[in-house]
């Protein structure tokens, strides 16, 4: 049992070792690529926790466009609701100016000035309502 012990704790601090190596070598990289963004003056590099000031702006911008997004999604399924109230509408008047038409086709010549005119004073009257 002590030896098993022994070979996970052996394995153990290779992985920390293989892992603080990764570690330095991304910090080099990274501090090399500052370096080189700074003109070779590294000690400009989060000079006034400016990267920490970058960030917070751009999580308030990502804020900002996100309200905006939503803002926009509520106002596009309101006009849609709106249309499709209108769309509503404008099938059940067709319908029934359809229905109209038919039933002067199918009068005879005396009723249908009757028909007409009555049909003209209902629609008159909906719309003034």
């Amino acid at each position: 049992q002590y030896e098993s012990m022994s070979k996970e704790l052996q394995q153990r601090r290779e992985e920390c070792l293989q892992l603080k190596t990764m570690l330095a070598d991304k910090t080099i990289t990274t501090h090399h690529i500052a370096k080189e963004s700074y003109g070779g003056i590294d000690n400009l590099v989060n000079e006034d926790n400016e990267l920490q000031l970058a960030y917070k702006t751009q999580k308030d911008l990502n804020r900002l466009l996100q309200t905006q997004l939503d803002k926009t999604e509520r106002n596009l399924k309101s006009k849609e609701a709106e249309w499709a109230e209108d769309l509503k509408r404008l099938k059940e008047e067709n319908d029934h100016q359809q229905k109209i038409i038919m039933e002067s086709l199918s009068l005879g010549s005396d009723a249908k000035p009757d028909v007409i005119l009555q049909n003209e004073i209902g629609r008159l009257i909906s719309e003034n309502v």
